[in-house]
């Protein structure tokens, strides 16, 4: 049984600093990449030419997205996890470019920029729903029309409703990380447990808090941003969205 933790509650881009070291590792980034390019090439139209990745971690959905002949910019706030992105762009001769920023703060030369918009690995999770609904807003600002966002957040109607602690359990060649909830009154304490397979006793436990946004709300934050329509999802491949068994949400946004 997964304990409590302990350890310090970091703000988010600290927590992602200092996961950057192992996150490659834990989501497998080459099958990651490989896998990205497929399932959002469902989403991209043939008039589309360029591409935004909000909070783009260590580069993959935003690499993916070059290899289906956009031009892409991700960015995000941790700086750690933007080195890695250009780092892993340079690994895989892709030309995706990277930029640390807030997404709610991203400069105003890029509104208008990009036909499409990607959000990712429950990206929007991490934040509050004051800054959620001005992240919104932003990916409006910075589409061209007609342009696209997609935004992916866990089901959390579904998380609230079973109480499960445990998300997910993976592991590489050295370590194995769990990745556990703590339930609190508004927010969720997410923790990711990295243990050594070499030093099991030196293992750490990262922590940071994130926000069960439910999907009746997003839908509407979305439109209250300016766009138009909103398609639900339950997962990549466009499967029918379903409230209480579907383990992710998709929200299609349509600018126009």
């Amino acid at each position: 049984m997964v304990k409590n933790s302990n350890s310090p509650e970091l703000k988010n881009y600290e927590f992602y600093d200092s996961l950057s070291g192992y996150y490659d590792g834990m989501i497998k980034f080459d099958n990651a990449l490989n896998r990205k390019a497929e399932n959002f090439a469902n989403f991209i139209t043939p008039g589309m030419k360029t591409a935004a990745d909000f909070g783009c971690g260590s580069g993959v959905d935003a690499i993916a997205l070059t290899r289906l002949g956009l031009t892409v910019t991700g960015f995000d706030s941790s700086q750690k996890m933007v080195n890695g992105a250009i780092e892993n762009a340079k690994r895989m001769n892709s030309s995706a470019e990277f930029s640390v920023s807030g997404l709610s703060k991203i400069p105003k030369k890029y509104n208008g920029q990009f036909d499409f918009i990607c959000s990712t690995g429950n990206t929007i999770a991490n934040l509050t729903t004051y800054d959620l609904q001005r992240t919104f807003e932003k990916a409006s600002s910075l589409l061209r029309e007609p342009g696209v966002a997609l935004f992916h957040i866990l089901n959390y109607e579904r998380i609230l409703k079973e109480g499960k602690r445990i998300l997910n359990i993976s592991e590489n060649e050295s370590f194995t990380f769990v990745r556990f909830y703590e339930y609190k009154k508004s927010f969720l304490l997410f923790n990711v447990l990295i243990i050594d397979k070499a030093q099991p006793f030196k293992s750490e436990i990262i922590t940071t808090k994130i926000y069960p946004h439910l999907p009746k709300y997003l839908i509407r934050m979305v439109k209250n941003a300016g766009f138009k329509e909103v398609v639900t999802f339950g997962n990549e491949r466009k499967d029918e969205f379903k409230i209480d068994s579907s383990f992710d949400l998709f929200l299609y946004c349509k600018k126009a």
